[in-house]
């Protein structure tokens, strides 16, 4: 029933009854309606993004159709923090800077119709921008808040935590000419001012 340009959100879940199938692949609708031109939507909220799933999901030749966040006040302290935080999983798991930030700007702006104006530095657009910084260590990242293995009767995979040796931080934003830095007594505020 999903046509061209209809979006599924919180594609990369863990739940058995989702992306991956028994085999371990993704499922055939799922690969035939992505053919098709359904977007497949991370949406990685407090529980809806798996790493495992992720992994067998990307494995299998089948790349998120656009990289989001579902933030709100469950998942802002952890499991997500921040969109950036969700790109450096993708990162982790396998995908170029270049292309997380493509799934997360220009195909975000194609997906609602703004693709001339937002996710662009073209002349003429909306002049928004993210400066990041690419930062290389140790950074403990993981996919949800509970350790539970079911929900509502639904199979869920375990909850992983991973350490990446890149991570992306916020350095400031700038929307329509004026910058906003990020608040401070956050671990991702500059250590000298712009």
């Amino acid at each position: 029933m999903l046509r061209p340009g209809d979006l599924v959100t919180h594609s990369f879940a863990g739940f058995d009854d989702c992306l991956i199938n028994e085999s371990g692949k993704v499922r055939p609708g799922l690969k035939e309606a992505a053919k098709r031109g359904v977007i497949f939507d991370v949406g990685h909220g407090g529980g809806g993004f798996s790493f495992i799933n992720a992994e067998k999901a990307l494995a299998d030749g089948f790349l998120p159709g656009n990289i989001s966040s579902d933030l709100h006040n469950m998942s802002v302290d952890g499991p997500v923090f921040d969109l950036l935080t969700t790109m450096s999983k993708f990162m982790y798991l396998g995908l170029s800077l270049n292309e997380v930030i493509r799934l997360s700007t220009s195909t975000s702006a194609d997906i609602i119709g703004k693709g001339s104006s937002l996710g662009t530095l073209a002349v003429g657009s909306e002049g928004d921008a993210a400066i990041i910084r690419l930062d290389s260590g140790r950074f403990p990242l993981i996919d949800r808040l509970t350790s539970d293995l079911s929900y509502h009767g639904v199979k869920w995979a375990p909850q992983t935590e991973v350490v990446a040796t890149e991570k992306l931080n916020h350095v400031a934003t700038v929307r329509r000419g004026s910058i906003y830095r990020p608040w401070l007594g956050t671990p991702y505020a500059p250590s000298r001012p712009l």
